[in-house]
């Protein structure tokens, strides 16, 4: 998977979901972001100088900015910006 694709998705995602009405879920911050570091298969993330490759200040921000919000659909599901189509990444 290109880091680019996967990025372009979030973004394809949240820009859908900005044209709704927004929450956040009762999840912290730093809890959203390990699951997200701790989601990458082992050796998909290596170490890169002191940290691994996707624990970056880029990163950081952006997943504790953005990665609890939701979006509520007819009032009994969510949408979150994670739901995308993992199909749409192909791998180099």
């Amino acid at each position: 998977m290109q880091f680019v694709q996967f990025r372009d998705l979030i973004n394809q995602q949240f820009n859908s979901m900005s044209n709704n009405k927004l929450f956040t879920v009762d999840l912290s911050k730093d809890s959203v972001y390990e699951l997200y570091l701790s989601s990458f298969p082992e050796g998909t993330n290596p170490i890169y100088l002191k940290r691994t490759e996707h624990d970056c200040q880029t990163c950081k921000k952006f997943i504790k900015t953005v990665g609890n919000v939701v979006q509520i659909n007819d009032g009994y599901s969510i949408t979150s910006v994670w739901d995308i189509n993992p199909e749409l990444l192909s791998t180099p």
